[in-house]
């Protein structure tokens, strides 16, 4: 599931995510009832539902001393929007600090200064400047 949504949150699907979500819970719901045919619906969803940091309804395990396992939620997933390229712009133009911000690579520009780049996104943490290639 956390592949599956990561892979798709670059798209606008935070309906989809929501929609997905809701089924997700149904379909975990008829489980639980076949599972436990004799048991009301208030002791099925105190064995599997639990609320963790104010977080209602997370199916979860229940272990003894340590954190509980618990399932993605599809709405969970924060959606990033892509960037397009700047109209005139190429990577062949010289332009380091663009593509390495970009990217967070270039091959022009050692692997430790790019992956700064691109965490800062072309700024600096203490003035918020933007980079130049000086």
């Amino acid at each position: 599931m956390r592949g599956w949504a990561n892979y798709y949150s670059t798209g606008i699907s935070k309906e989809t995510f929501s929609e997905l979500t809701m089924k997700m819970y149904l379909k975990l719901k008829s489980w639980a009832q076949r599972r436990h045919p004799d048991k009301t619906g208030q002791w099925i969803a105190k064995k599997h539902w639990q609320t963790i940091g104010g977080d209602n309804w997370v199916f979860a395990t229940k272990q003894a001393g340590k954190s509980p396992l618990r399932l993605l939620k599809h709405d969970e997933t924060p959606i990033i929007r892509y960037v397009k390229v700047k109209g005139n712009a190429s990577p062949y133009d010289g332009n380091l600090v663009y593509w390495s911000s970009r990217m967070g690579k270039n091959p022009e520009v050692p692997k430790n200064v790019a992956t700064l780049l691109k965490q800062q996104k072309g700024k600096c943490a203490h003035c918020g400047l933007y980079f130049t290639e000086e």
